[in-house]
């Protein structure tokens, strides 16, 4: 898999209408999988329950990264075509 990547993160998946993974270190790996022509689903591995998945508009200014809440098998389909957002899971606080 090729990464684009500074020293945070690293873009491990994406789709043309405006989803993208962002890969961290030290987190499980988040997964893309096109499941209908408008839509794709995120998933972790459902071992990985003390992570949780988070969105943010490129727009905002500051970045403000939102918690999603997800299943419990840590997956989330979302529709294409609703502007980009990028997605990164994020250790969930004790």
């Amino acid at each position: 898999m090729n990464y684009l990547s500074n020293s945070h993160y690293a873009v491990a998946g994406s789709f043309g209408n405006g989803i993208v993974a962002l890969q961290s270190t030290g987190v499980p790996p988040l997964h893309l999988l096109r499941r209908a022509a408008n839509e794709v689903t995120i998933s972790w591995p459902a071992t990985e329950n003390s992570f949780g998945l988070e969105v943010v508009d490129p727009l905002s200014s500051p970045a403000r990264w939102t918690p999603l809440a997800v299943g419990p098998q840590n997956e989330l389909t979302v529709r294409l075509g609703m502007g980009n957002r990028y997605y990164r899971l994020k250790r969930k606080s004790a």
